[in-house]
């Protein structure tokens, strides 16, 4: 009887032992924006400090009790806390809300978790973090000249260009002026020969007229010349018939 309450009590035992060794996989995605239930973004306490686990974008996350955030299987220099992952990258903390696929962006010191800033740059070293952000500022000031020196070639630029449209516009306006004097010009000296070609014309209708008129002067003089000629040879038959009328009664009365 004692040796049956005995394994019972090792059986107990070694359920509660491996109890306290399972890991909890917490399928919920959780939102990235808000707290994991009622806990101060970590494991709630009945869970085992060591080797909870969250599975989180499809990846696992074991949480880190001396950091107070996770840290993510297969990237070790990743941690993740309140929906947003953290890295340290060239002297400065960034984060990003999604392990894959997302947008890393430069983390401001307060954003970044308090235990796990002794990971990346000291918050005491100013002078590093002052060096840091005149390397910072003059990169910055670098970026804005290098804009300000785009946006004065392509000022230069349009201006090159505007005016090159403005002297071409001018050209054109000239050469539309000179085609319209020309064309004045050549409107000119076709209106001066048909000016021309019409006084010809009339000329020409005018020396007709007067060789018409002539001719039928000529003729008609002829025609006068006829009548006064065929006249004269009518008188001088008639003057013929009486003289032999004349000479015909004279005779007998001899």
């Amino acid at each position: 009887m004692r040796a049956t309450t005995t394994f019972q009590a090792l059986c107990l035992g070694a359920t509660l032992g491996l109890t306290g060794c399972i890991s909890v996989h917490h399928d919920h995605e959780a939102d990235r924006y808000e707290r994991y239930g009622d806990y101060d973004y970590g494991p709630p306490p009945h869970a085992p400090a060591h080797g909870y686990r969250h599975h989180h974008y499809g990846a696992d996350h074991i949480y880190d009790v001396h950091l107070g955030v996770y840290t993510v299987v297969g990237h070790p220099d990743i941690w993740f806390r309140d929906g947003f992952y953290y890295r340290q990258r060239g002297g400065y903390w960034e984060r990003c809300n999604r392990l894959r696929g997302g947008h890393w962006g430069r983390a401001d010191w307060a954003y970044v978790p308090e235990r796990l800033r002794g990971r990346g740059p000291r918050h005491g070293d100013w002078d590093h973090r002052d060096r840091k952000e005149e390397r910072w500022a003059d990169r910055q000031e670098r970026k804005e000249d290098r804009h300000e020196r785009v946006d004065d070639r392509r000022r230069e630029h349009d201006e090159r260009v505007e005016q090159r449209h403005d002297e071409r516009d001018e050209r054109r306006v000239e050469r539309h002026d000179r085609k319209d004097d020309k064309r004045e010009v050549r409107d000119e000296r076709q209106d001066w020969r048909q000016d021309e070609r019409a006084e010809r014309k009339v000329e020409r209708h005018e020396r007709v007229d007067s060789r018409h008129e002539q001719r039928d002067e000529r003729a008609e003089q002829r025609r006068d010349e006829r009548a006064e000629r065929k006249a004269e040879r009518h008188e001088r038959k008639d003057d013929k018939r009486e003289d032999r009328e004349r000479d015909g009664l004279a005779g007998p009365l001899e």
